[in-house]
């Protein structure tokens, strides 16, 4: 039996970890990554996912063309 599953992420990285304290907004952010993915399972043993990564960079970096596209493949032992 297969069966194929739809993900989707969302995340926010801050490499100031006490930023409120250095006078900064909580809303301030390094980067911010939106994922989207598809999961298929082969078998309850092996899983193959596609994903699709929008990062976007926070006020206090450039923009950057670091979108990323990947494969991966797993088996559980």
């Amino acid at each position: 039996m297969t069966l194929a599953r739809p993900t989707v992420q969302f995340g926010t990285l801050d490499y100031l970890d006490n930023g409120t304290l250095l006078g900064r907004r909580p809303t301030d952010f390094d980067t911010r990554v939106v994922a989207l993915g598809w999961n298929y399972y082969l078998t309850p043993m092996i899983v193959f996912k596609v994903e699709y990564d929008f990062i976007g960079e926070g006020s206090r970096k450039v923009r950057a063309a670091n979108d990323l596209f990947a494969f991966q493949a797993a088996v559980r032992f």
